[in-house]
């Protein structure tokens, strides 16, 4: 097997690396189970632990769960994840595993549910294992399956932006987002600061390698430099906050296929200890992937939908999440258009959500988040999660 190459200096190569676990046995009772990521949770642009690098091993720890509640991958594929909620109540370091217990709170012919408590270790109790009494919790969430019945009802919305009305801009005719961003350093715009063109770099740190990302050009997004400028004219500038909206098209480049599962050392990278092995799934890998990016972008869009500079904030992260599957069809290695728009904010709390489809206009999962908005005062620095 080829050993994968992991450098926490340089960015991620496979999205298999988020959701690579170990079955902690000796600390797994009945139904009550102790998982731990192989690799410490990655930043992603921001100055601690990205958010999605704590979902997506979550939801594999899940699914992982759910293989050994019915006794075997084959009798899991019965059901599909219909439901992901839960708060963050501490920050995850990045220099240690992220340990993830996962108890069962329900399971008949119907539904499955699990309670997720996601918490990190000192370094030196790492190798004491010690329990959650004396660890630093990060999460806490509620995963549901449920086996799906017939489509006697089946309707959905369609994404269009809000000036026209009509369609976003086909993934095929737009240039990918990591080259516009070259092409601005390349060629600086003066009505831009050279700080905004690098916080745009920074927003997409360790995205390149693992997912392609284009914006139609009629999103908030593609006018905002990402969100981050939010004192750029846009085409949405006439209308209220919650009227605006912001959209992309995303696709992660690791296969979620039996065949990239097999080939993919990360993958893999569990099964060379024997027998502590969390088996990674399409249906796995394609449910995490979502999680995980789905916690992007959202704690910035309503600052940037009501014209608020970055640089006026300190502090912007999410408090809570929920997460809804609405199919079990879910292909994240294939091209998705993700609809944003800020639906309230006050008292120093913002709410947001946004919608997932396929290319055909099927609506796949939604994201709604809370999130903590802080004031930046003289002097401060700036705690932004991009």
């Amino acid at each position: 097997m080829v050993r994968p190459e992991y450098d926490p200096s340089e960015p991620p190569t496979s999205f298999y690396e988020f959701i690579t676990l170990r079955h902690d046995r000796a600390q797994s009772v009945g139904r009550d189970f102790h998982f731990t990521t192989v690799f410490p949770p990655r930043p992603f642009g921001s100055y601690q632990a990205f958010g999605g690098s704590v979902l997506a091993p979550c939801v594999q720890a899940a699914f992982t769960a759910l293989q050994q509640v019915t006794g075997d991958v084959e009798a899991a594929h019965g059901f599909v994840p219909f439901s992901f909620q839960g708060s963050f109540v501490g920050p995850s370091r990045l220099n240690v595993p992220l340990e993830i217990q996962v108890k069962t709170l329900r399971f008949t012919r119907t539904f499955a549910t699990f309670l997720i408590i996601v918490f990190q270790l000192d370094a030196s109790e790492t190798e004491q294992r010690s329990t959650t009494e004396s660890a630093r919790k990060a999460m806490v969430a509620v995963f549901d399956f449920i086996r799906p019945g017939p489509s006697f009802l089946q309707f959905g919305p369609t994404p269009r932006e809000p000036v026209k009305g009509g369609a976003w801009t086909d993934v095929e005719r737009l240039p990918s987002y990591y080259d516009e961003i070259e092409r601005r350093e390349n060629d600086p715009d003066q009505n831009v600061s050279a700080i905004a063109v690098v916080l745009e770099r920074l927003s997409v740190a360790d995205w390149a390698g693992i997912l392609e990302q284009r914006l139609p050009p009629e999103s908030l997004l593609a006018q905002s430099m990402g969100g981050i400028v939010s004192s750029l004219p846009t085409c949405q500038d006439h209308l209220p906050p919650t009227h605006k909206r912001g959209a992309d098209w995303s696709r992660y480049t690791t296969p979620f296929t039996p065949q990239g599962i097999a080939a993919d050392p990360f993958a893999q990278l569990a099964s060379e200890s024997g027998s502590d092995v969390a088996v990674i799934t399409p249906a796995s890998a394609n449910a995490a992937a979502i999680a995980h990016l789905a916690d992007t972008k959202l704690a910035w869009f309503a600052p940037s939908s009501a014209k608020v500079s970055m640089l006026k904030l300190e502090l912007t992260v999410t408090l809570e999440f929920s997460l809804r599957y609405h199919t079990g069809n879910l292909r994240a290695d294939e091209w998705m258009l993700r609809e944003m728009k800020s639906i309230t904010a006050g008292e120093g709390r913002s709410f947001s959500e946004a919608r997932f489809f396929d290319r055909a206009g099927r609506l796949l999962a939604t994201m709604t988040q809370q999130c903590l908005l802080r004031q930046r005062r003289s002097g401060d620095t700036p705690k932004l999660k991009l």
